[in-house]
């Protein structure tokens, strides 16, 4: 990418992404953005990377550390949030969508939420376990479904279904949901939140804009 293209995809990215942090909304936001959400991420990443490190499983630590470039590295964080930018403006800025698609989305999304507020109010070690292991396989589930409507949303080529496949992938392959779950449950539900508003704020309104004109 030449250095007028990339200057350009920060800035739309920077109205597109830094939009949360200043704009209003009729949703109920949390007053988290995704300024907090890279530092909240970036914090879980690394507690993830060293506990796989620790047992032994180097190549699950990498790839926790590949991701964790894009968050620490400021050349690379840009460079991706400029990627994700274009591509939102080029692919879906200007479609309406059917309201039904984001809204079973977000559905879902709360269905996960209620499941880890039920997770995080239990106080012991032991407790916390015993609930992965009877609940992790719906959670799992809830996860799988979300991400597979994702990508029937971001149905182009392009960063933002690169993004949600590889999320998809580590999820169903590497475990992180169970990591992150385990080792910051509280940062875990304050992503999903930040990407809840996100999803509202950019696809949600612009549904309830189109169902409404039908």
């Amino acid at each position: 990418m030449d250095a007028t293209r990339l200057w350009a995809c920060v800035c739309v990215s920077l109205v597109i992404w830094a939009a949360p942090c200043w704009s209003k909304s009729s949703y109920p936001t949390s007053g988290l953005n995704w300024c907090t959400a890279r530092s909240l991420a970036s914090s879980l990443l690394h507690r993830i990377a060293n506990r796989r490190l620790s047992k032994g499983d180097a190549a699950g630590a990498e790839r926790i550390n590949h991701i964790l470039y894009s968050f620490d590295n400021g050349l690379s964080f840009w460079r991706n949030i400029g990627s994700i930018g274009w591509d939102y403006i080029i692919h879906y800025s200007w479609r309406n969508l059917n309201p039904s698609q984001v809204f079973d989305i977000m559905r879902l999304i709360g269905d996960i939420q209620s499941a880890l507020s039920e997770f995080l109010q239990l106080q012991t070690d032991v407790d916390r376990l015993r609930w992965i292991s009877l609940n992790y396989g719906k959670i799992l589930q809830l996860a799988k479904t979300s991400l597979q409507k994702l990508l029937k949303l971001f149905d182009q080529p392009g960063a933002l279904r690169n993004f949600v496949l590889s999320l998809q992938t580590e999820i169903m392959s590497g475990g992180i949901l169970r990591d992150a779950m385990e080792l910051g449950a509280d940062d875990l539900q304050s992503l999903i939140q930040v990407a809840k508003e996100m999803l509202f704020r950019y696809y949600g309104q612009s549904s309830s804009k189109s169902s409404s004109e039908l």
